[in-house]
């Protein structure tokens, strides 16, 4: 992480931190308080920082790269990585790409203040992969989805469908007291997953 920090916080941020004053930090109810227009957000600890520095979109788009390529050649094209969960019951896992001309990934930052516009407009993929699967190989599943916001909060919802009656839903923000899951719906069946976040390439050498 500390040979990180400096990719994240380059001089312009270091800058418009430096400078600001009471005036530029703004109260947003339980969110707490945002920097300018959302730079940055604070409520008794720094936990976001909308901001991207060159050396880190760089290194994001070498990584997605990476990742890209490291797929079945059929699903290289016209999409990119937005993020990785795996499934703490079976070992599912369960791959998100967006649209490539679209949002920011969320694998590689936090999911939470992205351009909400921009994120429902996209078009997204859902590829699954079960315990013993090559992860480089075709998946076991294709489903294709959207992202919806609910809520007085903006709470983001991601639907997938394969067309042939299986769906799946992944909420994006849980609240805090609740265990991140996927839902799968199947003819006469539903099965909730808990869920946790991966990264992908730290499985691309896993044995399986």
């Amino acid at each position: 992480m500390e040979e990180y920090y400096p990719i994240i916080i380059d001089d312009s941020i270091r800058k418009l931190i430096s400078v600001a004053n009471m005036g530029n930090w703004h109260p947003v109810g339980w969110r707490g308080w945002m920097l300018d227009e959302g730079n940055m957000w604070w409520d008794g600890k720094l936990y976001s920082i909308n901001y991207e520095s060159k050396a880190e979109r760089s290194l994001r788009h070498k990584l997605a790269a990476e990742e890209t390529n490291s797929l079945h050649s059929e699903l290289r094209e016209g999409y990119r990585p937005f993020f990785c969960i795996i499934s703490e019951n079976d070992g599912t896992i369960y791959r998100i790409y967006v649209t490539s001309d679209s949002v920011s990934t969320g694998n590689e930052v936090t999911l939470g203040d992205e351009d909400t516009e921009a994120e429902t407009m996209a078009h997204y993929r859902l590829a699954e992969y079960s315990r013993k699967s090559d992860l480089r190989q075709r998946p076991d599943k294709i489903m294709h989805g959207t992202l919806t916001i609910e809520g007085s909060v903006g709470s983001r919802i991601l639907s997938f469908s394969d067309g042939k009656g299986t769906s799946a839903d992944i909420m994006l923000d849980p609240a805090d007291d609740d265990t991140p899951s996927i839902e799968i719906i199947v003819p006469g069946d539903t099965v909730i997953k808990p869920i946790n976040r991966i990264y992908w390439r730290d499985y691309l050498a896993l044995p399986r």
